[in-house]
């Protein structure tokens, strides 16, 4: 493996290729900075926007209690047991449960193992039974 030297700051980098002389490589456009990344995509938010907001609202239009065990505070916080990473969908009515901020947050971060022996959370081969 050859041993490339490292980078100079002020040289430019050089197009190597089939041509004989090296041509110093450059942008195409201006480059821009500090400009916001959109949270979601313009699909996403409409999908978020016309069926996951009223799924929400009605599952959470009536308090209950976290269904965590030993937990009292109030379910406000809608949750995913199978989540869109492992194929899951936010639009699906059977893949939302409701449970306090607290938990939610906690399960998002940690993936406790209790977690998932309460189904409130499933893995990517778990999609088509409920845990």
């Amino acid at each position: 493996m050859k041993r490339r030297a490292p980078l100079k700051r002020g040289k430019s980098l050089v197009r190597v290729g089939f041509s004989t002389t090296p041509k110093p490589l450059r942008a195409n456009t201006e480059l821009k900075r500090g400009g916001k990344l959109r949270p979601r995509s313009v699909k996403t938010e409409r999908v978020y926007r016309e069926q996951r907001r009223p799924l929400v609202a009605a599952l959470l239009a009536e308090p209950t209690i976290c269904p965590v065990p030993d937990c009292t505070n109030v379910a406000d916080s809608p949750h995913e047991p199978l989540t869109r990473a492992r194929g899951g969908s936010i639009t699906d009515p059977s893949n939302v449960v409701a449970i306090c901020w607290f938990h939610n947050e906690q399960i998002s971060a940690e993936e406790p193992p209790w977690a998932y022996d309460l189904g409130l959370l499933r893995h990517s081969w778990d999609k088509d039974g409920a845990a």
